[in-house]
């Protein structure tokens, strides 16, 4: 699998989501389902800083197939009260543009992402932002 899933923190605030290598959709879907286990009886907000600095690209290399911008959005949509600041590490152009289509379609559900180029910069967002 191209996608690893670890606790950033001791506290349980921050998840570190690294792709590194291939991965398909129902791969990202599987570890999102694993976050939604994990925090489930969290009753604070969990960030993430997803490390796409290896592998930023969709699955197929193409951002503007109907497949891909319906799992991004379904991706970028998902949370309850406990979501926190989302914050993507390196990403491509290419992820840059479908996440400027999505917030365009609906703004209200990508408030919190945030983009930049390194880990220690996402830390030290996410520690300000809570």
């Amino acid at each position: 699998m191209g996608i690893d899933l670890y606790w950033d923190d001791e506290q349980l605030t921050t998840l570190l989501c690294v792709f590194d290598g291939r991965w398909t959709w129902p791969e990202l879907f599987a570890v999102i389902r694993t976050i939604q286990q994990i925090t489930e009886d969290l009753t604070h907000p969990v960030g993430a800083i997803i490390d796409v600095r290896k592998r930023n690209t969709f699955p197929d290399g193409n951002l503007l197939t109907l497949e891909n911008l319906e799992n991004a959005k379904k991706l970028l949509s998902m949370g309850d009260g406990k979501a926190g600041h989302m914050v993507f590490v390196g990403a491509s152009p290419m992820i840059r543009s479908a996440y400027t289509i999505l917030k365009g379609i609906n703004p209200h559900t990508m408030q919190n992402v945030v983009f930049l180029d390194t880990v220690r910069e996402a830390r030290d967002y996410l520690r300000e932002a809570v």
